[in-house]
């Protein structure tokens, strides 16, 4: 999710837990918004590509991808109003950076799972070579990224950013991914509990002191 953004609208749907909320809910969205999204969501070509990433997911990363399965399967079980966004994707929720230029600051989103993955996929037209460059600032490396390819990184631990674009060109982003708050057995009936709280806050520090001490070995 571009949290550090230059000023576009950047819509979420989807199901989410955190920024003080006592238990996963479905996003809150105004009846415009909410129209624009879930027009979204039930298009054939969106819901080919989350099939797609879903795919990708798979193949590079089963054992992550069957945790994040698991658990939003789990959920659902556990409170039937969480609606998900795509039938064939383990991602809780979705933001759509609108653009048409869209460009994100460095920024990490700490919200997400520590050790997860979020799978971004730009769109518009715009020349890959010269503008939109992804940026991992932690691991010093500047990546092509041309419109409908799709990069999984660890957005809560890795630093990264954007590069703008050409005058004339447009550049959208849609990024999936899950709230560390939903993970890790951490819910009782739709709530935190203090253990499951304690335990998550302790394995977000020790996941970022080992990407720290990964990162300086490959410095040195």
């Amino acid at each position: 999710m571009c949290t550090q953004a230059r000023t576009f609208p950047s819509p979420a749907v989807g199901i989410s837990h955190g920024g003080g909320e006592l238990a996963p809910g479905n996003r809150a969205l105004s009846k415009k918004v909410r129209v624009f999204m879930e027009s979204l969501i039930r298009n054939p070509a969106f819901i080919r590509w989350a099939g797609h990433v879903n795919r990708a997911f798979e193949v590079h990363n089963p054992t992550l991808h069957r945790e994040y399965a698991d658990n939003l399967n789990s959920l659902q079980e556990a409170l039937p109003h969480l609606r998900r966004n795509f039938k064939n994707s383990p991602f809780a929720c979705m933001t759509v950076n609108c653009g048409p230029r869209v460009v994100c600051d460095d920024h990490t989103d700490s919200a997400n799972k520590p050790d997860g993955w979020c799978a971004v996929t730009p769109a518009g037209r715009f020349n890959s070579r010269k503008g939109g460059h992804l940026v991992l600032w932690d691991l010093k490396l500047i990546i092509e990224f041309p419109a409908g390819c799709t990069i999984f990184l660890p957005s809560a631990l890795l630093r990264h950013s954007n590069l703008p674009i050409q005058l004339g060109e447009t550049r959208y982003s849609i990024t999936q991914y899950s709230a560390g708050g939903l993970f890790a057995g951490c819910i009782t009936e739709g709530v935190w509990t203090r253990n499951s709280l304690m335990m998550y806050i302790i394995c977000r520090t020790v996941a970022l002191w080992v990407i720290h001490i990964i990162l300086y070995s490959l410095e040195r």
